[in-house]
């Protein structure tokens, strides 16, 4: 059988409308179908000045979809984006806005605007808890360098305690989904009782209105929110659990070496191990004991061990299992299995899962901020924001089983959104025409039907 060549100069043009990225329209008729764009529209309804161009409406699907296919992080890109063909119809918008027209569109944002993105955000998070309806809800407080070190001047961008010059945003996330922020600058600390308790407050708050007000909710922190006077209001205002790690003070840390032995107990959860043993802790200045569970890592994930002086050491404070009046004292039977001393360590342990979110969230946007005004900087941190938040529903609801729910932002965009397709119009219909194998293995029907049929969000 001969073999076949390319001729000598086989590139040709083509007036057909080709894409390579056809795996955004679903994204983009879901964000339609939830009303998302429309919403953020109506909360900022004086931003344009007059009707010429893309409307409201398209600027925000826009900056979504942008977010989601990942080409880059200057907004330059928007200019390369207007002139291909296919993207009005891909992202199911009037008009695509250019670089001058968004630039001027985030231009008009101030900070007190701050609390209208937030608010939005928390509407897809009460739809998600909704559709899960969990038995009990972990959240899970901290904050997120966003490092500019090596941008061009940035207002807001100071020393952070990561040693670069960034932002330094205080998040809480819920099962790798982030559920609220603040876009603060990068001198600010990693706990400010006022912002940390206004965050806590309103979350609960609206979690409570949507499950009921005994709804269990256990908050888990790092050793950067260890202050007595947080726990306090958690405890006895908020009446929430919380875990959060104690500060090993020197002290502290001598007397540890002179523990027998038998006073430990072991641990193993995914081939490490754990020493632990529970007790009553307070600092010098503070008012009362809160329960503790001393842990120390006994080997690696490869089985090696750690020598007597080197053992990774933790502390962990909490009210569950002292405060027998929280809840309500209801919702005995859920939570019994977090109470022991093991079930402690083991739930400190998943605290670490929710700082992926944070790494979920650069992977899907970025850190380094585009534009050299602080309000500027905070819209685009919060359309980040929603367009994470609306990433993690596409994968659990339309995505389901398609690709893995812990999946990053890039690896959905290399096995759904990079895919090929020709674009054509017929009847008054557009369709998009794909390899079968494609749509058999995406099941692109039944996640296009899926994205219709989505209920707004509410």
């Amino acid at each position: 059988m001969s073999k076949i060549h390319f001729g000598s100069n086989p590139i040709e043009a083509t007036t057909d409308c080709l894409t390579g990225r056809a795996g955004i329209a679903s994204f983009a008729k879901f964000l339609h179908s939830l009303g998302l764009p429309r919403m953020l529209a109506e909360a900022f309804p004086n931003l344009k000045k007059n009707g010429k161009g893309a409307s409201t409406v398209d600027f925000f699907t826009s900056l979504l979809c942008w977010f989601m296919l990942g080409d880059s992080r200057h907004l330059s890109s928007f200019d390369d984006l207007k002139k291909e063909k296919c993207t009005q119809t891909l992202f199911g918008v009037e008009d695509v806005p250019g670089t001058a027209a968004v630039k001027r569109f985030l231009a008009r944002f101030v900070a007190k605007h701050e609390l209208r993105f937030r608010d939005i955000l928390s509407k897809l998070f009460l739809r998600r808890i909704r559709d899960v309806r969990p038995e009990v809800i972990f959240l899970g407080l901290d904050s997120m360098v966003m490092n500019n070190d090596d941008a061009s001047c940035r207002q807001g961008v100071d020393s952070t305690y990561k040693r670069c010059l960034g932002y330094h945003p205080l998040q809480l996330t819920w099962m790798g989904m982030i559920i609220d922020g603040m876009f603060r600058r990068g001198n600010r600390g990693t706990h400010e009782f006022e912002n940390t308790v206004s965050m806590l407050e309103r979350t609960v708050r609206l979690i409570r209105a949507e499950l009921g007000e005994n709804i269990p909710i256990i908050i888990r922190m790092d050793a950067g929110y260890c202050d007595e006077k947080l726990m306090v209001y958690l405890n006895e205002e908020l009446k929430v659990g919380f875990q959060v790690g104690g500060r090993l003070y020197e002290d502290f840390k001598q007397n540890i070496s002179s523990i027998p032995e038998e006073a430990w107990s072991e641990y193993n959860s995914k081939g490490r191990s754990w020493k632990f043993m529970e007790m009553g802790f307070k600092c010098k200045s503070w008012g009362q004991y809160y329960r503790a569970v001393l842990t120390q890592v006994d080997s690696r994930e490869d089985g090696s061990l750690y020598l007597d002086f080197a053992r990774p050491t933790s502390l962990i404070l909490t009210n569950l299992g002292q405060n027998r009046d929280l809840f309500g004292g209801e919702h005995e039977d859920e939570l019994r299995c977090y109470m022991s001393a093991e079930a402690q360590v083991e739930l400190y342990q998943g605290r670490g899962a929710e700082e992926l979110c944070h790494r979920g969230l650069k992977d899907f946007g970025f850190e380094k901020m585009p534009s050299q005004n602080y309000a500027t900087n905070m819209a685009i941190y919060h359309c980040m924001l929603i367009g994470f938040a609306a990433f993690e529903t596409f994968k659990a609801e339309p995505l389901e089983g398609v690709v893995k729910l812990t999946s990053y932002a890039t690896t959905v965009r290399r096995k759904f959104i990079d895919i090929a397709a020709k674009i054509t119009f017929h009847a008054n219909k557009l369709s998009l025409k794909l390899r079968q194998e494609v749509i058999d293995r995406l099941n692109l029907n039944g996640v296009w039907l899926h994205c219709c049929g989505s209920p707004p969000l509410g």
